[in-house]
C-alpha cells in the first residue's frame, strides 16, 4: 500500500491542480485523492477549509465593486446597488462575479467601463 501524503503535499497538489484547471472540479479532487492515497473526504475537507480554493468554475467575467469608505463616498454604493449578480453569485450562467472599483475622476453614480 502506498503511504498517505503529508498535509503539505496535499495543499501543494491542490494549488497545482487549480493553477492548471482554474478550479478544483469534483472529478479532479477524486483523482487527486486516489493519486495521493487519501480518502476523498480528506481532500474535500482541505479544499473547502481554505478560501483560496475555487470549487466552482470561474465566471466568464469578473466585476469588482470597491466598497471601502472612499469608494462608498464616491458612488460605490450606487454602483453596487445598480444591479447585476450579487457578490459571489455564479448562477447567471457563469457570466459574472462582482468586485468594481471606481476610477479616479469618475463622478458618483457613474459606472466605469471594465
Amino acid at each position: 500500500m502506498v503511504p498517505a501524503a503529508a498535509p503539505t503535499e496535499l495543499i501543494e497538489a491542490l494549488h497545482r491542480l487549480q493553477r492548471r484547471d482554474g478550479w478544483l472540479s469534483p472529478s479532479a479532487r477524486l483523482d487527486l485523492a486516489r493519486q495521493l492515497a487519501l480518502p476523498p473526504s480528506r481532500v474535500q475537507g482541505v479544499a473547502t477549509f481554505y478560501h483560496l480554493f475555487e470549487l466552482q468554475p470561474p465566471p466568464k467575467h469578473r466585476i469588482g465593486v470597491c466598497l471601502g469608505t472612499a469608494c462608498w463616498l464616491r458612488g460605490g454604493r450606487a454602483v453596487a446597488e445598480a444591479g447585476g449578480p450579487a457578490p459571489g453569485d455564479r448562477r447567471a450562467a457563469g457570466l459574472a462575479a462582482r468586485a468594481v472599483g471606481l476610477r479616479r475622476g469618475l463622478r458618483p453614480g457613474a459606472a466605469a467601463a471594465v
